[in-house]
C-alpha cells in the first residue's frame, strides 16, 4: 500500500548534499583568495 506524497520540500539527504556542494565551493574561495593574497605579499615584497 504505497500512498503518493504531496509534501512540497526537501529531504534532509538532499539538503545534507547541497550542504557539502556548498561547503566545497566556499573552501574552494577561501583557498584561491588566500593564494591571492600570499602572491600580492611577495610580489610586494620584491618591489
Amino acid at each position: 500500500m504505497t500512498r503518493a506524497r504531496s509534501e512540497a520540500g526537501f529531504t534532509l539527504i538532499e539538503l545534507l548534499v547541497a550542504l557539502a556542494i556548498f561547503s566545497l565551493a566556499v573552501l574552494a574561495l577561501l583557498n584561491l583568495a588566500g593564494e591571492n593574497t600570499r602572491a600580492g605579499a611577495r610580489l610586494q615584497d620584491r618591489i
